[in-house]
């Protein structure tokens, strides 16, 4: 597996996603993913691993998630992309 990224780094083109950002990290209320390729699905899991959020059928290069019913800490957020790639990176809740 790859090492999870913070903020709104872009990942390396050879890896299928470039031109992904999550912003407003640190969050408190609202997380907003941008990403040149269609994004299928985002889930949102704590660092133990389990999923605080999923959303399925996106369907969409943008995408704005509530993060108002998360406690502070860190989370992961994985991403699954139209070009069968799939995304991952870290997440502070305040």
């Amino acid at each position: 597996t790859k090492p999870l990224q913070t903020g709104i780094d872009k990942s390396r083109p050879a890896d299928g996603t470039s031109g992904f950002r999550i912003y407003q990290n640190p969050a408190s209320g609202q997380l907003n993913l941008e990403s040149e390729n269609t994004m299928k699905s985002v889930a949102v899991s704590d660092m133990t691993g389990q999923k605080m959020l999923n959303f399925n059928s996106l369907n969409s290069k943008s995408a704005q998630l509530n993060t108002g019913n998360l406690k502070p800490g860190v989370y992961a957020v994985v991403i699954e992309l139209g070009n069968n790639t799939r995304a991952s990176r870290k997440i502070v809740i305040r």
